[in-house]
């Protein structure tokens, strides 16, 4: 599958995840059994899988990264709101028009990912897809000004922790140097709402549907003339998003420069809350309490044997170790689950001393922390031109590089990660 095509369906995918078309509740049918639907499942790793279906009889009954393919006959037959059929084809009007006689609607139980029509062609259909979109995008254009008329619109389309961190450690200074004083950050949930908040920013919580809409408006009639400006690092723009890792172009470095066209070093460090009552009222000792963090949205998740043996070392030497969790998140067994606001969160590791996580956007957070830092990647080339590593490492992105240990992990499984898990007990363990 050729990088445009595989670009093209992360950012659908992410579209769809942001609007809610796509939660982990649904039952997820994958329409092909092909490379695309690999690609999705990749992307969608934590969520629930049923099946794929496939019109071709060869490969029904077949099992494929542990599903079976079935003809849409035999799994369809019974309508079930809860099911989402994803579609990534070229054949998707003869997909969407099979389906439908089952009772699903394309926009409601079928998503359509991806078809070369929509992006490639110049048919009536998918000119008046786009201008449909546009129009639309014109519409929350008009309704947003008639209560902020005179304010510089900052439209941030991606809901990544990481990428709220650095906006907001560099709008202050762009708005600084633009002279822009009235303005509104126009964020997809309130999850980046309150990490603005950290920086004494203030955004405006808008469903994803009416962001993108708007930003194709604001592309369309133009950014100077709607006075507006995209905070990403090349989101549905997919030459930019091929310039990561180009001559070691990092995360920071797109942001700080393409986005923000801030040269030079520029720190901001947000105010932080003391976490005193976090020790107190879970019997945490400082010093000597580790915070692991195994979730994360993008990154392939670590297996769970892994942090439990992990936890186990940890504790067999003294230390408190507690699993960071948000949401219906887990605990790693034999920890307790703790949730530490944003705004208590650099204080809570300066005084417990240790983390442990796979790369999230918490640790853009959390690395102004004094904590020891223990930071896992996976192997692969997935971001552009580089390896999440070589986009995203804390040391190569000048945010981190004291009291840092990156790693970078091939497999999952606990048995391939025995190095690494005495790598990490020896980091922690060296007063």
């Amino acid at each position: 599958m050729n990088l445009e095509l595989t670009e093209n369906i992360e950012d659908n995918l992410i579209s769809a995840i942001n609007s809610s078309d796509i939660t982990k509740e649904n039952d997820i049918i994958f329409f092909g059994a092909n490379k695309s639907s690999l690609t999705m499942m990749e992307i969608l790793k934590d969520y629930h899988f049923l099946a794929i279906i496939d019109n071709d009889k060869r490969k029904q009954g077949q099992l494929i990264s542990g599903l079976k393919v079935y003809s849409p006959d035999e799994l369809l037959a019974d309508y079930n709101p809860n099911y989402r059929i994803l579609i990534a084809s070229e054949y998707y009007a003869a997909m969407r028009k099979q389906l439908e006689t089952f009772g699903y609607k394309e926009g409601k139980e079928i998503l359509i990912l991806w078809h070369g029509n929509r992006y490639y062609s110049i048919d009536d259909e998918t000119f008046n897809y786009h201008a449909s979109k546009v129009r639309y995008g014109e519409e929350v254009y008009n309704e947003f000004r008639k209560d902020a008329p005179s304010d510089f619109i900052f439209i941030c389309p991606y809901a990544g922790t990481g990428d709220m961190y650095l906006v907001g450690m560099y709008l202050e200074e762009y708005m600084k140097t633009h002279e822009i004083t009235g303005y509104s950050v126009i964020v997809p949930n309130n999850n980046c709402k309150r990490i603005l908040g950290l920086f004494d920013l203030k955004a405006i919580s808008m469903e994803y549907a009416k962001i993108e809409c708007l930003m194709m408006f604001c592309r369309m009639r133009g950014f100077d003339s709607t006075h507006s400006k995209v905070l990403n690092d090349g989101f549905n723009q997919i030459m930019v998003k091929r310039l990561r890792g180009y001559k070691n172009i990092d995360f920071n470095t797109m942001f700080r420069q393409g986005v923000f066209e801030i040269k030079g070093d520029y720190n901001y460090i947000f105010k932080q809350e003391n976490a005193d009552d976090i020790f107190t009222d879970n019997s945490l000792r400082k010093g000597r309490t580790v915070l692991l963090s195994p979730y994360a949205n993008t990154i392939t998740k670590i297996s769970d044997d892994f942090w439990i043996k992990l936890a186990k070392e940890l504790k067999a030497l003294d230390y408190d170790v507690v699993t960071n969790v948000s949401g219906d998140e887990e605990s790693i067994e034999g920890t307790m689950g703790l949730f530490v606001p944003y705004k208590q969160i650099i204080s809570f590791l300066d005084d417990a001393g240790y983390f442990v996580g796979v790369r999230s956007g918490l640790c853009d957070i959390i690395c102004s922390s004094r904590a020891k830092m223990a930071v896992l990647y996976p192997f692969g080339n997935v971001f552009g031109a580089c390896s999440t590593y070589d986009y995203f490492s804390l040391e190569k992105m000048d945010l981190k590089t004291d009291n840092l240990l990156e790693i970078i992990y091939e497999k999952t499984d606990l048995s391939d990660n025995i190095d690494n898990l005495n790598k990490i007990v020896d980091f922690c363990n060296i007063i």
